[in-house]
């Protein structure tokens, strides 16, 4: 649905009545998400309050962000909301293995009374995937609900709102060239610098020097990445012993999880 023009608003509209001071609710920006059904009812689940939250309404899951306070207009609502898709996309990626980055559907303008404006939409085609609930039996053979405890995607966001680093790594996981050479060696990097250097990660047992060497390697040769390499040219000797992209992939996730794991992640 296309929109009508987005008015300009005050982020409250105060009055006086009768020499009374009356302070009227400002309307609250919204923003449609679209992607995996389950992972925007883990969403709504796990991140429904906040300064950035996931709630499931009659518009279907919407993101609100005390960020859209300041905005005027639904093309400011979208372009503060890309780094907040970015970060949950990331999250989705890191903690549920989601295929696919959120994506962003109606601008909503949501009055007090309940009633909204919808500015504009996208389409994107869903896509769905099962995830089967853990089923806790006891003694009696009876089953149980299991206990309760945070989510991952809970403290993925809390380190990401205070933990530049973290936020950063979350946004290049759900970056178009994720699963390429160049996307890899980028988020490697990220990590390599925050923990110290190449010796810091052999130290703390996340990778091998062998592993390491064979995917910078591997990921600066044309030989072996073709017009994927992060140099136009080779550099050295093509490896003897090439990583394959798949490898690359794993690797890299392996260094990922490591890493949020030692954030407390």
């Amino acid at each position: 649905m296309l929109a009508i023009s987005p008015k300009l608003l005050s982020p409250s509209t105060r009055r006086n009545c009768g020499g009374i001071l009356v302070t009227t609710p400002t309307p609250i920006w919204q923003l449609q998400l679209t992607g995996d059904s389950s992972d925007l009812e883990h969403l709504s689940e796990n991140l429904s309050s906040g300064s950035l939250r996931v709630l499931k309404d009659l518009q279907g899951y919407v993101l609100e962000s005390q960020n859209f306070a300041s905005c005027n207009s639904s093309e400011q609502v979208l372009e503060k909301s890309r780094e907040h898709l970015a970060i949950l996309s990331g999250i989705l990626m890191a903690a549920r293995q989601a295929p696919r980055a959120l994506g962003a559907g109606a601008v909503i303008l949501k009055n007090t009374d309940g009633s909204g404006q919808i500015f504009m939409s996208f389409h994107e085609e869903l896509h769905a995937r099962d995830f089967v609930d853990a089923v806790v039996i006891d003694s009696q053979g009876i089953k149980v609900a299991p206990p309760r405890h945070v989510a991952r995607s809970v403290v993925l966001l809390q380190l990401a709102l205070s933990d530049p680093a973290v936020a950063k790594v979350l946004r290049l996981l759900a970056s178009p060239d994720r699963r390429t050479w160049v996307g890899l060696y980028r988020l490697h990097e990220v990590i390599l610098e925050e923990i110290g250097g190449e010796k810091q990660l052999e130290r703390l047992g996340w990778g091998s020097k062998t592993d390491l060497r064979r995917f910078k390697h591997s990921a600066n040769s044309v030989a072996v990445a073709g017009d994927s390499a992060r140099h136009g040219t080779e550099q050295s000797d093509a490896p003897k012993n090439p990583m394959t992209l798949d490898e690359a992939d794993a690797y890299c996730g392996y260094v990922l999880q490591a890493w949020l794991t030692s954030k407390g992640a």
